[in-house]
């Protein structure tokens, strides 16, 4: 019968990038991932899980003083475990200097599979020893942040942490933080307008700018009117009844 490995976890609270679940054997450290509320995996037939914070804290010593921006190059031991390609693609992660980032498919290219990028991205996503295996330092080929297992947020934190260069992609901004009201939804005014128009060729559903002329704006909904004219005839009932149940007041 196999002798059993014992792996010891620990985790810890970071002010940076939040709850971490940390794991080490004899060889060095297994896995550093962001903690979610889940215990660690299930262990393999010849492995017990241990909690021991004292086992961990050479690790967690390390982790600290990169956190405050006092330690750039980790020296602990790893214990990586995975496939080949995987290996190489850690390796090649651990020789990004600190405070610089590449591409995937720098990755690709130095570890000699330059066509592999995407396999190199599912590597990445397997790392299993977040921030000192930095994959964190790899951006879109355009330089912006791209997926990462804590978050792009978190991402981002760390980048800022060591001062590296990066681009963050573009979001729309909604109107409101300019203090302009945003326009309702075209394809329901697309609808009224038509109906309008078969009433009022001349008249529709039009954004409020200029000065209406005398009793020819029916105000319908904030921003907006119905440029429909006195009109006292059956056809201008129709119309109002119908625009007081169609838009709100």
């Amino acid at each position: 019968m196999p002798e059993l490995r014992t792996v010891y976890f620990t985790r810890i609270d970071s002010l940076v990038v939040g709850p971490l679940l940390l794991a080490a054997t004899a060889k060095g450290l297994r896995c550093v991932q962001f903690y979610k509320g889940k215990l660690p995996p299930p262990p393999a037939k010849d492995e017990t899980w241990v909690e021991s914070p004292e086992y961990l804290r050479p690790y967690i010593s390390e982790l600290e003083s990169y956190f405050r921006g006092e330690l750039r190059a980790f020296t602990c031991k790893l214990d990586l475990v995975g496939t080949q390609f995987q290996k190489d693609c850690w390796q090649a992660l651990l020789r990004i200097p600190y405070g610089q980032t590449c591409s995937y498919a720098d990755i690709a290219a130095a570890i000699g599979r330059p066509n592999a990028f995407r396999a190199v991205g599912q590597a990445n996503h397997d790392n299993p020893i977040a921030i000192i295996v930095p994959c964190h330092r790899v951006l879109g080929a355009d330089g912006t942040l791209t997926g990462y297992g804590g978050g792009l947020s978190t991402k981002e934190k760390l980048l800022r942490l060591e001062g590296a260069k990066f681009r963050l992609k573009a979001k729309s901004v909604a109107n409101s933080s300019t203090g302009t009201a945003a326009r309702p939804a075209a394809g329901k005014f697309s609808i009224l307008n038509r109906f309008f128009r078969l009433f009022y060729p001349c008249g529709g559903l039009e954004p409020e700018g200029g000065v209406p002329l005398l009793g020819s704006g029916l105000a319908v909904l904030p921003g907006f009117s119905v440029d429909v004219g006195v009109d006292f005839s059956f056809r201008g009932l129709i119309v109002s009844l119908l625009t007081s149940f169609l838009l709100p007041v």
